[in-house]
C-alpha cells in the first residue's frame, strides 16, 4: 500500500463526518434526521447506506435515522415520531 499524506485514522474518521448543516439540524432534533434532510444536505444514498451498514446511524422508522450509537433518548424518540 502506498504511503498516505494523511494518517489512516483521520481518513477513516472523515468518511463518517456529517455536513455542517445536517450536524446542526441533528443537534436541534435530538440526533434525529430524515433521509430527505440527509440527501438535501449533500449526502448520497451510498453515504447513508454506509452509515447504516457500519452502525454509525440507526434506522428508527422508515426514512428516519438517529445519528449516534447507544440508547435512544426520549427526546430522540419524540423527534423520530
Amino acid at each position: 500500500m502506498p504511503d498516505l499524506s494523511v494518517p489512516r485514522a483521520i481518513l477513516d474518521a472523515m468518511k463518517y463526518q456529517i455536513p455542517p448543516n445536517l450536524r446542526d439540524l441533528a443537534r436541534f432534533q435530538g440526533g434525529v434526521v430524515t433521509r430527505r434532510q440527509a440527501l438535501n444536505s449533500g449526502l448520497s444514498t451510498g453515504a447513508i447506506t454506509s452509515r447504516l451498514k457500519y452502525q454509525k446511524w440507526r434506522q428508527i422508522y422508515w426514512g428516519v435515522y438517529v445519528t449516534f450509537t447507544g440508547p435512544v433518548s426520549r427526546e430522540a424518540q419524540l423527534w423520530a415520531a
